[in-house]
């Protein structure tokens, strides 16, 4: 950690004092890895840092937030793992507060190695800063538990890497590294590494959603917005196929040409119902929220993969 207490923005390099370590890791000694710090102050001004990467996974420890170093020198709780990927392929942790719950954000997989990357972003969430951090079930990350937030979708491989934060006004962002499968790299790799910032939007059941990257296009989509979400839409489940969705003013709707369900709006959500398929009265229901002025809606299905659609040009 280092200080700077005239910071001046001409001169960014200046004015700096180091301040000594905080926590370190060594090859051969310790089972953590100490990089991808990321700092939270929590409503009672109280600091928390989480960190690491791979090897024994992701931790979280108190700082003194007046020397910004360790409270307890050695303290630390392992808050998540990668127990589904033999090497324990998890870092870049993030964590963030928002009616009364602390989120954290970490990167499944692996990073690099362009349209090859295996990155997708995951999350979970607690009471307390320290966790434990469980999914949607309560199954804790210290023993994979975990909700999807954003997978690879070509052109977007192995998105991750990043934080999430609040801009001035309020809005929720989230931004992150991917690799573009339509640039070359390097050497015999395709996937150019490209900076992305998303609208994070929040379900009704209180769990972090992937809106729009923030483009001069997608900016114009809210200026505009439309009453009704009736109409032509494409809709991708879990960032993977992209198929057809009508949705009716009758209030039912199908996919593509062949499945035939209904749906209900209240306020900014929509319910889809899906008869499941030979099972007489049994249905799949998806939840999802209208966004960018009603041209975009993002949710999660009853198996919690990511839903996401956004309104056809007529």
């Amino acid at each position: 950690v280092a200080e700077c207490p005239h910071f001046d923005a001409a001169h960014p390099t200046q004015g700096w004092r180091d301040l000594g370590l905080i926590v370190e890791s060594k090859d051969g000694k310790d089972n953590f890895n100490a990089i991808d710090p990321s700092v939270l102050i929590d409503p009672d001004g109280r600091h928390w840092m989480v960190f690491g990467s791979y090897w024994s996974g992701i931790y979280s420890t108190e700082l003194d937030p007046v020397t910004g170093k360790l409270k307890e020198p050695g303290a630390k709780t392992l808050v998540a793992t990668n127990p589904a990927d033999r090497a324990n392929g998890i870092e870049a942790p993030c964590r963030v507060y928002r009616n009364g719950y602390y989120y954290l954000f970490v990167n499944y997989g692996l990073a690099a190695q362009g349209v090859r990357s295996t990155y997708q972003i995951v999350v979970g969430r607690s009471k307390s800063p320290d966790g434990p951090f469980v999914d949607s079930t309560g199954k804790p990350m210290t023993e994979g538990g975990h909700e999807s937030v954003v997978n690879s979708s070509s052109p977007m491989f192995g998105p991750g890497g990043g934080v999430e934060f609040q801009d001035t006004d309020g809005r929720w962002l989230m931004s992150f590294h991917y690799y573009d499968g339509r640039k070359f790299w390097h050497g015999s790799v395709w996937g150019v590494p490209t900076l992305q910032v998303r609208e994070l939007l929040w379900g009704e059941d209180g769990w972090p959603l992937p809106g729009l990257p923030i483009t001069p296009e997608t900016a114009a989509l809210a200026r505009h917005p439309v009453d009704s979400p009736v109409g032509e839409w494409q809709q991708q489940v879990d960032f993977g196929w992209v198929s057809n969705l009508s949705i009716l003013a009758d209030g039912t709707c199908s996919l593509g040409g062949r499945q035939r369900g209904s749906w209900k709006r209240t306020s900014d959500h929509i319910q889809f119902r899906w008869p499941k398929e030979g099972l007489r009265g049994e249905e799949w229901i998806d939840e999802v929220k209208l966004a960018s002025g009603g041209h975009y809606f993002v949710g999660r299905n009853q198996a919690r993969a990511v839903i996401r659609g956004i309104r056809r040009e007529h």
